[in-house]
């Protein structure tokens, strides 16, 4: 049972934005699968009901939980298919809450529902440059009317509680800073012909393949340190995403391309090995809402690199090597250091080991059911 700060007035019918849970590995779908599974044993109270356009891929357990799942394979259409399917069930089960779990609230939600919003980043505001143009277009057209549609918003960091208190003009008094919890890898899965592909030196990096990772200037710090000398290897593990051609083209140029080992999306078990095993995670972008692959890294007490800007400082802490993601030389010299200094290496996989144990799910499952609870009890005419 919930404690009793918890508890709502009646047990509430909460209405979940499920569509992350129908697409691959992607970090909102880490998220929610992760924070899903705490409130499923902590929550006993309330029902929840998981919505999305098509199949939900993830395990219910408890008896109040349902799933409603429609028939379209086609992402793209999925904000449509929400708009009819909340208005319709606003009759059908009358739902109390609706938690927008990806940055946007349908149009067609009752005004009498009480709506909570998680905003995971401000890519769209703060590098727009990166976006494909259709993701940008429906961000810009969704999220300033959700965000002042929203009774509570959860932000991921304090970064981006900040930046979008500046850049919506809303009160801070309904934004919550809720950290996520670390993503639990299991390092186990050992498939022969990705082991037969990893060299027993390297570097890895983990994220799409996109401007705003920063993955070009992290081949040129590469290059910098001479890894052939070194023994060295640099691992990129993620999908193409917006303008990835663009590196698929610019590998072919390097001199170190021989130490290049792109190995494109790997399934979790795969990546936990390769987190397990690495020298080192290099994660230089320029923006991140919060930086799951810092946490990954952590768990397995593999030292990390990371950028001083945006949300990063805040998860990494002084458990990692901060660099200016806009120079070559700052990303190279973090490196080397790496590369030739064992007790950095101790130092920097013990303080990190450390610092994932500050990321709870069950501490995030804990304060979303307080921003629910505040969100319930929210005076509609307020």
């Amino acid at each position: 049972m919930l404690p009793d700060s918890m508890q709502t007035r009646r047990d509430a019918r909460i209405l979940v934005d499920a569509r992350p849970l129908s697409y691959v590995f992607t970090g909102i779908s880490v998220y929610l699968r992760n924070l899903l599974d705490e409130l499923q044993d902590l929550d006993q109270c309330n029902h929840y009901y998981l919505l999305s356009h098509a199949k939900i891929h993830y395990h219910i357990r408890n008896p109040k939980w349902k799933k409603i799942e429609g028939r379209l394979n086609k992402r793209f259409v999925s904000s449509t298919w929400m708009q009819g399917a909340v208005f319709q069930l606003a009759w059908r089960i009358k739902y109390d809450l609706f938690w927008g779990t990806r940055h946007h609230l349908p149009f067609t939600l009752p005004r009498y529902i009480r709506k909570v919003l998680t905003i995971h980043d401000l890519v769209h505001v703060e590098y727009p440059e990166t976006m494909a143009w259709y993701n940008l277009v429906l961000e810009k057209i969704m999220m300033k009317q959700s965000v002042r549609r929203a009774h509570c918003i959860i932000c991921d960091s304090r970064s981006t509680h900040s930046g979008l208190v500046k850049a919506y003009r809303t009160t801070h008094a309904k934004v919550f800073t809720v950290y996520p919890g670390a993503p639990s890898l299991s390092p186990l899965s050992k498939v022969e012909h990705i082991v037969e592909k990893i060299p027993p030196k390297y570097f890895l990096f983990v994220g799409t393949l996109e401007p705003r990772k920063n993955v070009i200037r992290l081949l040129k710090a590469f290059e910098g340190i001479n890894p052939s000398q070194l023994g060295v290897h640099l691992v990129l593990v993620g999908a193409m995403g917006w303008k990835g051609t663009d590196l698929s083209r610019l590998l072919k140029n390097y001199s170190c391309k021989a130490n290049l080992r792109p190995m494109g999306y790997l399934p979790e078990g795969q990546l936990g090995y390769l987190y397990k095993n690495a020298l080192c995670l290099v994660f230089p972008s320029i923006y991140e809402g919060f930086g799951f692959p810092i946490l990954e890294a952590m768990r397995f007490g593999t030292p990390v690199i990371t950028s001083k800007v945006s949300s990063m400082p805040e998860v990494a802490g002084d458990a990692a090597l901060l660099i200016d993601p806009y120079s070559v030389d700052d990303i190279k010299n973090a490196m080397l250091r790496i590369v030739t200094d064992a007790s950095l290496r101790e130092k920097l996989s013990f303080y990190g080991k450390r610092r994932v144990r500050k990321f709870s799910w069950n501490t995030c499952a804990k304060k979303t059911l307080e921003v629910f609870k505040v969100a319930l009890e929210y005076n509609i005419c307020h």
